[in-house]
């Protein structure tokens, strides 16, 4: 055991942990589009962690009281933030929501960990953050590709990305906070999350089809779940063992990831505009590794 907790060490594993975690995501919300964002893979998800997850709290030591304090609030953050991406996927391709949020929260994200966390970026790294900025919101710059959203969208992924980074930022002060107790830290970490998402996905939507999409769908249902745990403990790690800031860009590959899998397998519209944006993406993620 110790010999793979070493391992697991290694900064080379921490950001290939960080790039499973984007991968599991990216694939993740495709799997959410496809249903339309629909809220019932969030009872499905949640509720399902939360069976999970409670009986391993009989046998692990409950974090310190600050954590949990941390947790609730990005729970909250994570649920309210996601609530509004779910929406806006009723009426918006993946390729257009999705790029948006995120390019909005890597930058929130960035600057609360740089004042808040205190992990700094180089100059070449401030570079590699803008690039990939600047392609995102380019991924949807024209009305003409069909991809464009209205004011009234854009306005809610504002406030949507402003849930994400805050949500980032929470989780990596509770777990740098319970750094000896991780497991417990995970553990919690998914009763408290899985609850507060659970319940309010709950009471703000029809109870009768939610549950019966819960029955329906409940097998192919366990594919976002599993991507979600595996995500969800690759990025805690690396939130813990590695630069806040650097585990948060390298997980926006996710972004290039999503576009790719939107027009492979959603058959969404491929563009020179969006392809080229992507490759941007990939450029802004190796600067920040690099430097």
């Amino acid at each position: 055991m110790q010999f793979i907790h070493d391992f697991l060490l290694y900064e080379w594993v921490i950001y290939s942990l960080v790039g499973l975690a984007a991968l599991c995501l990216a694939a993740r919300e495709a799997f959410i589009r496809k249903y339309r964002g629909h809220p019932g893979i969030m009872l499905h998800t949640h509720f399902n962690n939360l069976i999970i997850a409670l009986p391993f709290a009989l046998f692990v030591t409950p974090p310190k009281l600050i954590t949990i304090y941390f947790l609730a609030g990005a729970s909250i953050a994570y649920g309210l933030a996601t609530l509004i991406k779910f929406k806006l996927y009723e009426t918006h391709d993946l390729g257009a929501v999705y790029p948006t949020l995120r390019a909005l929260s890597l930058l929130c994200t960035v600057v609360l960990g740089t004042f808040l966390l205190g992990d700094k970026l180089h100059l070449g790294q401030w570079v590699g953050v803008t690039i990939m900025s600047v392609a995102i919101f380019a991924m949807h710059y024209r009305q003409r590709d069909g991809l464009s959203m209205t004011k009234a969208a854009f306005i809610l992924s504002i406030i949507a990305a402003c849930g994400y980074a805050a949500l980032n930022t929470l989780e990596a002060f509770a777990v740098r906070s319970s750094a000896e107790q991780f497991f417990s830290f995970i553990v919690y970490g998914y009763i408290i999350r899985s609850a507060a998402i659970a319940g309010l996905t709950y009471v703000t939507h029809h109870k009768r089809k939610l549950w019966a999409f819960y029955r329906n769908e409940f097998i192919p249902c366990l594919v976002p779940l599993g991507l979600l745990t595996i995500s969800y403990v690759s990025m805690m790690w690396a939130y813990l063992h590695g630069n806040f800031n650097i585990a948060t860009v390298i997980m926006e590959s996710k972004i290039a990831a999503g576009v790719l899998i939107g027009i492979v397998f959603l058959g969404e519209a491929a563009n020179t505009r969006r392809l080229v944006c992507t490759a941007f993406v990939i450029l802004g993620v190796l600067l920040v590794k690099i430097y």
